[in-house]
């Protein structure tokens, strides 16, 4: 997998705008790339909605198969 920095909302990339930061390292003890963008306020709104409606199918689903999917990611 490879990590760049985009938002995933809804299993789609969110837009690659506004103020980027990076992760930490305390084993190297420096910054590292890539940037990652910061989610505006409205990609938020929608990544809680699209979270919300998912979970509505997920929860309907077996216990077996939320342990398996669980399991998986």
């Amino acid at each position: 997998m490879d990590i760049h920095g985009t938002s995933l909302i809804a299993g789609g990339p969110a837009k690659n705008v506004g103020s980027t930061f990076r992760a930490f390292d305390p084993s190297l003890g420096r910054e590292i790339a890539p940037d990652f963008y910061e989610a505006s306020p409205s990609e938020v709104d929608a990544a809680m909605r699209a979270a919300a409606d998912a979970f509505v199918h997920y929860r309907a689903r077996p216990a077996e198969a939320r342990a398996s999917f669980l399991e998986a990611i």
